[in-house]
């Protein structure tokens, strides 16, 4: 497409006029469900989100979507925070559009519905969090890197609301609770496919269903840790006893696909449970893309209950094994407390140019300062004029650590290296100037002899 074109379509295919109705100039972030937004069209479309895809995207990021099991088989491929109330508050999403259909994508807080309409990608809503979180917000307490890691998923949601996660603080440590509660209760199987607590061995037209135990007021998540999938041969997806019942010819046709088709390397498995539907990919060793993910979380929503029972229909056939399988239910309840807390003291006067923010913060006690931007070699922080140390905090954010006072906070950017390779590429125009001039004496030097 011409360039003009391209930007016409990037920016008018979208639901953007919508947030022309919030009349808001803070600073803020927005997440989309069920709507078919272009990847990385946010700079063109000048908003603010949590998706994003480049395959030398921060290191920082990858290692977030890692440690928090998100559902993508490729962690520089993501479209936001998948809608956990926590992670989107800490990231600083405070509106959140969604196409006519898929509301029950929405995390708890968000229940004002601010603007709706008829735009270029359908009848759309757009909705505001009770618990926006601003730029920059405070911790009184911290979790140390070490205990973080030996926690599971639903732990670090919940401890990074109780302090900010960085390897070491002169802050107190923060008193930490795991509130989530497993209800899987029975699991049944439909169709040919064997089950235990290791995985799924599956053959055709296969289903599991997961029944649940009731609970209110949760979020719910399907979990599984080091979930890995083994395509099979044709002929495997027959027992002993449907082998049996063939035809010779059908047998022929089995042998024939083995020999000349290939096994799968990634599946898939539908998710589904009430009015959500999820697709969970599964990528192997050898497959396109491969980056060796396996441990995922499948949010199923939140409701005033959960779920009786999840589905799970399999792609292909093959051994889907894992270490642990859990449907958990984290409670809401507190956590709009522990958010308000966080935000009350935050960043103020917030100017925003080109590599640089800056504003104030006034305490009475020391804290930690978290920044919801992601972390990068490229910024420094100055405290008071100070350059002070930027610490990566809750695995993929910044912060700097702070005492009791008044403070003007000041980031600044430069691209890591910026510096050295312009000396470096000054330094190789010289030494090229330098050598054409040596030629150009020598070959007058040379033409002077032959004089």
């Amino acid at each position: 497409l011409d360039s003009h074109i391209a930007d016409k379509e990037l920016t008018e295919i979208n639901s953007d006029e919508l947030l022309d109705e919030t009349n808001d100039d803070s600073f803020y972030r927005i997440a989309e469900a069920g709507l078919d937004t272009t990847q990385n069209s946010s700079i063109q479309r000048r908003v603010r989100t949590t998706g994003f895809y480049f395959s030398l995207t921060n290191p920082y990021i990858s290692k977030f979507i890692n440690y928090m099991y998100f559902n993508i088989p490729k962690d520089y491929d993501y479209s936001g925070m998948e809608s956990r109330s926590i992670l989107e508050a800490l990231a600083g999403v405070k509106y959140y559009m969604v196409k006519e259909g898929s509301e029950s994508d929405l995390p708890f807080d968000f229940t004002e519905k601010i603007a709706e309409g008829e735009t270029a990608e359908g009848q759309v809503s757009l909705y505001k969090s009770g618990d926006a979180m601003p730029l920059a917000y405070s911790y009184d307490n911290y979790v140390s890197m070490d205990d973080f890691e030996n926690m599971s998923v639903t732990e670090r949601m919940e401890a990074m609301l109780n302090g900010a996660v960085v390897d070491s603080s002169s802050l107190t440590k923060a008193e930490l609770s795991d509130n989530a509660v497993d209800i899987l209760d029975t699991v049944e199987t439909k169709g040919y496919v064997d089950v235990d607590e290791n995985g799924f061995f599956v053959r055709k037209n296969a289903t599991v269903t997961l029944k649940l135990k009731e609970y209110k007021n949760a979020e719910c998540y399907l979990i599984f840790k080091n979930l890995k999938f083994k395509g099979i041969s044709e002929r495997k997806t027959y027992d002993d006893g449907q082998w049996a019942g063939l035809t010779q010819y059908e047998k022929n046709k089995v042998y024939a696909e083995d020999r000349y088709g290939h096994t799968p390397t990634t599946s898939s498995m539908q998710i589904a449970a009430g009015d959500i539907s999820k697709i969970l990919e599964i990528y192997s060793p050898g497959a396109d893309f491969y980056c060796g993910r396996s441990d995922f979380l499948v949010n199923l929503g939140y409701s005033g209950e959960t779920p009786e029972e999840v589905t799970i229909t399999f792609r292909n056939p093959g051994y889907y094994s894992f270490d642990s399988m859990s449907v958990m239910a984290l409670p809401t309840d507190g956590i709009s407390e522990k958010l308000a807390k966080l935000k009350e003291d935050s960043l103020e006067n917030i100017e925003i140019s080109t590599n640089q923010i800056k504003g104030e913060i006034s305490l009475d006690k020391a804290k930690m300062l978290v920044f919801s931007i992601p972390y990068s070699e490229g910024w420094t922080v100055y405290v008071d004029g100070k350059r002070e140390e930027l610490k990566e905090a809750n695995i993929m954010y910044m912060a700097v650590e702070l005492e009791a006072g008044k403070h003007d906070i000041m980031l600044k950017y430069e691209t890591p290296y910026l510096r050295i390779g312009a000396i470096m590429t000054l330094a190789g125009i010289l030494m090229f100037l330098l050598m054409q001039l040596c030629v150009i004496i020598k070959t007058m030097v040379l033409s002077d002899r032959r004089k």
